[in-house]
């Protein structure tokens, strides 16, 4: 049976399952070149979005997917969004991945949302494996997957670039933050 997104809710931020009605602003996201510069180029928006649909819904029948992030302070305010995918690589396993506006920069806000949805995987799913990848020169991406507890490994090629890989493991995780789920609200 399919599981549906939870609402999560941690100390500063609220993480709702993403909405088509989220998309606008996930898009303005996406067009700025300094937030997709270690990500991807968007250049083609309509491939953009059907790849973000298609991932959308392709993990949600599996209680994974994608989480528009508020902060709780401006809960109107859309500031980024968080994802916990299937690994489209040869290595499998699921993926923990975010992306925040500049004026979200430097809060804190990615460790938060990051911590939210590993919890999630690993509590909830009981996921044997969380993984993390980066641009080799996303160094500020890489301690957040390491705050969250993701221990780095060999590089691998991931999208494309070789870079570093980083994974935890459901027997050996503990989470430093702690989280409440809540129903799956639009």
């Amino acid at each position: 049976m399919p599981r549906s997104q939870p609402l999560m809710i941690t100390d500063r931020l609220i993480l709702k399952p993403a909405t088509p009605d989220h998309w606008p602003a996930a898009w303005a996201i996406h067009h700025d070149p300094d937030v997709m510069q270690y990500i991807f180029p968007v250049t083609d928006f309509d491939a953009h979005r059907m790849r973000i649909r298609r991932g959308i819904y392709r993990s949600r029948r599996h209680g994974l997917g994608y989480w528009t992030i508020f902060p709780k302070a401006t809960p109107l305010e859309q500031v980024g969004s968080v994802l916990l995918i299937p690994l489209e690589e040869k290595f499998r396993g699921v993926e923990v991945g975010y992306d925040f506006k500049k004026t979200a920069w430097g809060k804190g806000y990615a460790t938060e949302a990051a911590m939210a949805v590993v919890a999630y995987g690993f509590e909830i799913l009981r996921l044997p494996t969380i993984v993390g990848v980066t641009h080799p020169d996303n160094v500020a991406s890489q301690s957040v997957l390491q705050k969250v507890g993701l221990v780095r490994k060999e590089d691998r090629v991931s999208y494309g670039d070789t870079g570093p890989y980083l994974e935890a493991h459901i027997g050996s995780w503990r989470p430093p933050l702690p989280i409440r789920y809540g129903r799956s609200a639009r």
